[in-house]
């Protein structure tokens, strides 16, 4: 199996598993990932489809009415709590952000603010501030506040920012393997916290962080596709009561992070499952 393909394979561990759906929400706020299917966030559904300029129409479907919210190069999210909506919409060549306030009844839309930056996504809400990552690979985590405007750079080495009510799980990369701090911002507190300097993936299951830390000597045995050590944690959302659930050498791709289990493909391609003790 070719690095492309490993990269492909491991996206979506890495990078927390990113859903159609994530969760996120103060105040009955979600944040929706732009896709075919649709979302209903309290009375309203949302739903996309391609326009034929680069970018996405996004409608909202309340009472049996449907409205265009928004078009063109939106981003991978929009974030609403069914009677408004926050989104951006980026300039031809991408490097000039823009973010709206929209109310889905009256179609009011107000303009925010402007980020220039190659990369933009919006990550969440709460407590009135909205949270966004700009460039990539690593960017800035940061927050814009509703009531004031500020805008505070929140953490650095940051590409994804996966919200679970007050807490942002952060990475720093996206894509192919590698070894990256997992980070962990608390909204209400304000604290920013290092969950491990050498995570390799991670999957959020029930309320708690499952993570694989492995090495730098070790990932060199894994690009050269020989067995390498892989010890896996679980922790709290807020970092706490931390437990060593494996350690063990395996020789193959990571395809799951479960709460019982990790499994990963052989050179062949053949799945196998270890479980862990505890």
């Amino acid at each position: 199996m070719n690095k492309l393909k490993i990269a492909v394979l491991l996206l979506g561990i890495i990078s927390g598993l990113r859903c159609d759906f994530l969760v996120g929400a103060a105040n009955n706020y979600k944040t929706i990932s732009i896709s075919d299917k649709s979302v209903k966030v309290g009375n309203t559904i949302f739903s996309a489809s391609h326009s034929e300029n680069p970018g996405y129409l996004i409608y909202a479907e309340k009472n049996g009415v449907k409205k265009l919210i928004c078009s063109g190069d939106v981003g991978f999210t929009i974030i609403t709590n069914g009677e408004e909506v926050f989104y951006k919409v980026s300039s031809i060549g991408g490097y000039k952000n823009t973010v709206y306030r929209k109310q889905i009844d009256s179609g009011i839309s107000n303009m925010l603010f402007s980020v220039d930056s190659y990369s933009f996504d919006l990550w969440g809400y709460w407590n009135n501030k909205l949270y966004y990552v700009k460039e990539l690979d690593p960017g800035q985590f940061c927050s814009y506040e509703l009531d004031t405007g500020d805008i505070n750079v929140l953490m650095d080495n940051v590409t994804e920012a996966h919200q679970y009510g007050r807490y942002f799980i952060t990475n720093p990369y996206a894509g192919a393997p590698a070894i990256g701090s997992l980070g962990l911002y608390d909204a209400n507190k304000d604290k920013i916290k290092t969950i491990s300097k050498k995570c390799f993936a991670h999957n959020i299951i029930s309320n708690r962080i499952y993570y694989v830390n492995i090495s730098k000597t070790e990932i060199k045995k894994f690009y050269k596709r020989k067995p390498y050590r892989i010890n896996v944690y679980r922790c709290n959302l807020d970092g706490s009561k931390k437990k060593k659930m494996l350690s063990r050498k395996i020789n193959g791709d990571i395809s799951k992070i479960g709460k019982k289990c990790i499994k990963y493909w052989d050179k062949k391609g053949k799945v196998h499952t270890v479980k862990y003790r505890g």
